[in-house]
C-alpha cells in the first residue's frame, strides 16, 4: 500500500520526518494498479499533479501473507521498490 502526506512550510523548514505508524492520520492512501504478480519486474505509474508545489511524504506498506523456506528457516514472501521516479 501507497501513501502520501502533506507537509506544511513549518515542517518542511524544520526537517519534520513523519512517522506514518505514530503520525497515521496525516497519511492519504494511494490508489495504485498494475501491482507486479511472481518475480516479474512491474512498473507502476501515478499522477501527483495535485501535489505539484507541495512538500510531501510518502510511505510505503507490504504485508506477505506468503512465506517460503530456505536455509531450515521461514521468510516471508518480499516485495521491493527498486526504483522512485518522480518527474
Amino acid at each position: 500500500t501507497f501513501y502520501v502526506a502533506e507537509l506544511t512550510a513549518q515542517e518542511v523548514s524544520a526537517g519534520t520526518f513523519l512517522d506514518p505508524l505514530v503520525a497515521a492520520n496525516r497519511f492519504t492512501k494511494v490508489e495504485l494498479t498494475n501491482y507486479p504478480t511472481g518475480a516479474a519486474e512491474t512498473t507502476m505509474v501515478k499522477d501527483f499533479t495535485s501535489y505539484v508545489g507541495k512538500s510531501i511524504q510518502i510511505a510505503f506498506k507490504y504485508k506477505s501473507v506468503i512465506w517460503y523456506k530456505a536455509g531450515g528457516k521461514v521468510y516471508p514472501q518480499a516485495w521491493n521498490i527498486s526504483a522512485i521516479e518522480i518527474k
